[in-house]
């Protein structure tokens, strides 16, 4: 079975500020990086918009090959993951163009700005997947193409399958990386829809 596509959309997504200092490889929140934080964690805001769009599919394995019936995946990394899971949700989630010209702006005004909003960016997408895999039954943890020894390729396929460009605005370039570039797609396996 091959699912409509589910379309997802949010105005709030909680950031935690641990995995922004993270991202941000700042060793301590002194006064100074908490505000900067605060002020950068506000002008996201003002600029991210949250989509994503997943397809949930029956999945048959067999060695070291996923068939996912719109293709198959030979990727023994996957087929480990995806273990004993019957389904896998493939989607594709971002937070917008807004949050990549803000980066870009701060870049020529402010390069300590534009890294934190880089962090914001990747602490929000990290929790923008969360909350999508929350939907389904049982989820791992996520899987994206790129890892391992599942093709970048498989992006591709992706896209294809998911209609991205059309339902969240991501594209992909002839280097199959995303822009928006605080975009994410991923495999995980479930149980059930």
């Amino acid at each position: 079975m091959i699912s409509e596509i589910l379309r997802y959309s949010t105005d709030n997504v909680e950031i935690d500020r641990n995995e922004v200092l993270r991202y941000a490889r700042a060793e301590k929140e002194t006064d100074e990086v908490k505000l900067l934080v605060d002020e950068c964690i506000n002008e996201f805001k003002s600029a991210v918009q949250y989509k994503a769009c997943a397809r949930i599919f029956d999945i048959d394995i067999n060695g070291d090959t996923v068939d996912f019936q719109f293709t198959k995946i030979k990727s023994e990394g996957l087929c480990k993951f995806l273990g004993t899971k019957p389904k896998a949700v493939i989607f594709a989630a971002t937070c917008g163009a807004g949050v990549d010209r803000l980066i870009k702006k701060y870049s020529l005004l402010s390069p300590a700005k534009a890294l934190i909003i880089s962090a914001v960016g990747s602490a929000a997408i990290e929790s923008w997947c969360d909350i999508i895999t929350s939907n389904f039954d049982k989820p791992q943890r996520r899987f994206s193409p790129g890892y391992g020894d599942l093709a970048l390729e498989f992006q591709a396929d992706i896209f294809r399958i998911l209609e991205a460009g059309k339902h969240t605005g991501i594209t992909l370039g002839e280097n199959l990386f995303m822009t928006p570039t605080k975009s994410v797609t991923a495999i995980v396996g479930t149980e059930k829809n």
